[in-house]
């Protein structure tokens, strides 16, 4: 079973890391509205 929580913690560290780097994209593609 540890082997089982250990690739359970590696994807979940995975996902978040993918879904930062995700959330980033999402703010560098959106140009600030120039006034």
């Amino acid at each position: 079973m540890k082997i089982k929580s250990l690739l359970l913690g590696s994807a979940a560290a995975l996902a978040a890391v993918s879904g930062a780097r995700a959330a980033d994209a999402v703010v560098i593609a959106e140009p600030e509205p120039v006034e």
